[in-house]
């Protein structure tokens, strides 16, 4: 028998890698396919989406903001 992941180690797994909030929303949809008609299968944690980050307080991950061009000296 294959060795498979419960239910709350992929939760937490997915709010490792992608955060609270989004971590929390792909646990929930993840348990409301665990259902007798769904055809099951490999479902795997999504890897975390590609944008610039920028690590700030306490390691939570913000959008980086364009400098501003300095002004020209004269």
């Amino acid at each position: 028998m294959a060795k498979t992941k419960t239910r709350l180690k992929v939760a937490k797994e997915a709010i490792q890698i992608h955060g609270l909030l989004r971590g929390s929303w792909l646990s929930l949809c993840r348990l409301g396919r665990c259902h007798p008609l769904h055809p099951g299968g490999y479902d795997p944690v999504p890897p975390p989406m590609q944008r610039e980050t920028s690590k700030t307080c306490m390691g939570v991950e913000a959008a980086v903001q364009p400098k501003p061009a300095p002004p020209e000296r004269r």
